[in-house]
């Protein structure tokens, strides 16, 4: 397919078009994913004090599937589990949700819908069609990365249970720390060592291709980009 036939494509760091309908392992470039994913905001410029980019929320996920069950495959999925935001961007929940409702609002007024499907089933089906694409857009997009890591996806029913565990827990504990919101005493928190900082985006890039390269080794070698000397200047302000 040409890039005349569709609109759907972006364009990498890399220079690599990637084709958003049909994505394909080659067109996969694991630095892409390092540099796009340290410049976006996980907490859609909501934390005060700076930006926390979605790979810092990524590599901080990934380290804790490997500490709590040993697999460097599973923590290479947790990863991987936002990859699609470098290709589609980070868009809210309270924002699709928006947006489906919208859309279903704008089937419902469409005439032609109302000869094949009564009025009062428009809205659901509508929301139901609305969810059912993106997700199956991210589906396709989270598969070919896997595909290019030689990773295997989906994973089982346990495994994604555990992953969605921590991220849940990642996300209170991001909520409590970085946005000040207080949770229900049943929710449970993520343990971190320390408060969570905020990394500049050439240490979140740098962190999330070093995950890369011990979660899953057979991407290769990802040093040719590392900004090492930013890193470690950063890293030694730390711990001073």
């Amino acid at each position: 397919m040409s890039h005349a036939t569709h609109a759907a494509y972006t364009r990498m760091p890399s220079g690599i078009a990637v084709d958003l309908l049909r994505p394909a392992p080659e067109q996969i470039d694991f630095n892409d994913l390092a540099e796009v994913l340290s410049r976006i905001d996980h907490t859609g410029g909501r934390c005060a004090s700076g930006i926390y980019s979605v790979a810092q929320h990524c590599v901080i996920g990934a380290d804790a599937v490997a500490r709590e069950t040993g697999s460097d495959a599973l923590a290479a999925s947790f990863l991987f589990h936002a990859a699609h935001e470098a290709y589609l961007g980070r868009t809210e929940h309270a924002a699709f949700a928006a947006y489906t409702n919208w859309f279903a609002a704008s089937v419902r007024l469409d005439p032609a819908f109302h000869t094949s499907m009564p009025r009062d089933t428009i809205m659901p089906a509508a929301r139901r069609a609305a969810d059912a694409a993106f997700d199956d857009l991210k589906f396709a997009i989270m598969n070919t990365v896997h595909q290019a890591a030689r990773l295997e996806w989906p994973c089982s029913d346990a495994a994604m249970a555990k992953l969605l565990d921590v991220d849940r827990r990642l996300h209170n504990t991001e909520a409590v720390q970085l946005l000040g919101e207080t949770l229900p005493r049943d929710e449970p928190t993520l343990r971190v060592m320390g408060k969570l900082g905020l990394w500049p985006w050439p240490m979140a890039a740098d962190e999330y291709r070093a995950r890369v390269e011990r979660y899953a080794p057979r991407v290769g070698s990802l040093r040719g980009r590392q900004r090492s000397s930013i890193t470690r200047s950063v890293r030694a302000s730390a711990a001073a």
